[in-house]
């Protein structure tokens, strides 16, 4: 007899979104078939693109996958993972929890009218719901948890929320895939050079100089929406598994750091510009010394990279990003935390 499907992923509620099982493998066909011609022109940056897309149409176990895709992912991978039945983008009369992963108005309109119809007992927010302001969600009565990346963005909501709403804020961070590498950095890693993580602002020509005249390997990974600037994230993951470490600059705080954790997943300790914004929040909120270093100017970070060449395995032996991140950050872990939120409170 198989288990009731007590949980519902949300995404969007139109009938064309829900899980279409041809649809899945037409797409893993399409992509294949694409990857193989950009491979036989040697074209990079198309091999990249659509070995990116293979890789979320085929971890989307059949899914269309809408909205964040690494938190969307993640929350699939989960409860895969643990073996726990849910349904995708469809409330049945089994539905006893809804977690709302992107969304808009007129979901919440059709969430409200089933509550008359099916007695679900909770609905549960991830921080990347969209296309409204997001604090307005919490103050809908038939949310019951409104989740938040980490313990800053929830003292920020506290103060912005109505009393009454207050007590639906909890802070649950999302998962990542924890690739098959070892947790220790082995041999063939040392001297390997590093991957440059830039975000929302141009790439830094005094970092690239540095490094080059350090004679540091780097890969350049370049993240800015205001000039549409991003990558595909086999290139990013290919970087992780060639270089020793990462550096992180950009002038904004993070909410949870999800890029970061994707690093420490792949073993890579992260090294982060110090930024504290006007709520007192850190660049990285789950900043911990087994993941890595800060530096706050040119001069720090000048430091950190000679003390790296001075003796590269000493350097990478004082962390240890992969045993944190599988503590703390893993879709197992962070979809069983889910489940412990949403039942407790």
């Amino acid at each position: 007899m198989s288990q009731k499907k007590e949980f519902a992923i949300v995404t969007s509620l139109n009938k064309k979104d829900r899980d279409s099982f041809f649809r899945f493998y037409l797409s893993l066909i399409f992509y294949t078939v694409k990857y193989t011609f950009y491979m036989l022109i040697f074209d990079k940056r198309g091999l990249a693109k659509y070995k990116t897309k293979f890789i979320f149409a085929f971890q989307s176990k059949q899914h269309k996958v809408i909205g964040h895709r690494a938190v969307v992912l993640s929350l699939i991978r989960g409860f895969d993972e643990l073996k726990i039945p849910y349904t995708y983008n469809k409330i049945t009369k089994d539905t006893k929890y809804i977690v709302l992963a992107w969304t808009c108005d007129n979901d919440l309109d059709i969430l409200e009218k089933l509550k008359e119809k099916i007695s679900y007992e909770k609905v549960m927010t991830v921080p990347v719901v969209r296309n409204f302001d997001t604090y307005k969600i919490a103050q809908k009565k038939f949310v019951n948890i409104f989740t938040v990346a980490s313990e800053k963005v929830k003292e920020h909501y506290t103060k912005i929320l109505p009393q009454e709403d207050v007590h639906k804020i909890v802070v649950w961070p999302s998962g990542v895939k924890l690739p098959k590498i070892s947790s220790k950095n082995s041999d063939n890693k040392i001297k390997s050079g590093c991957v440059l993580y830039t975000k929302h602002i141009p790439i830094d020509t005094h970092i690239t100089n540095l490094l080059e005249e350090y004679n540091i390997k780097y890969d350049n990974i370049h993240y800015d929406n205001s000039n549409n600037t991003s990558y595909y994230f086999s290139e990013w993951t290919d970087s992780l598994k060639r270089r020793d470490f990462a550096i992180f600059h950009q002038n904004i705080t993070e909410s949870q750091g999800l890029a970061m954790a994707e690093a420490w997943s792949y073993n890579v300790p992260t090294i982060i510009k110090y930024n504290v914004d006007e709520q007192n929040r850190l660049t990285c909120p789950y900043f911990d010394p087994k993941v890595g270093l800060y530096y706050k100017d040119y001069d720090e970070l000048e430091e950190i990279l000679k003390e790296y060449i001075k003796n590269p395995q000493k350097f990478l032996s004082q962390f240890s990003p992969r045993e944190y991140c599988e503590n703390n950050f893993s879709d197992r872990k962070s979809v069983e935390a889910l489940i412990k939120i949403i039942k407790s409170n």
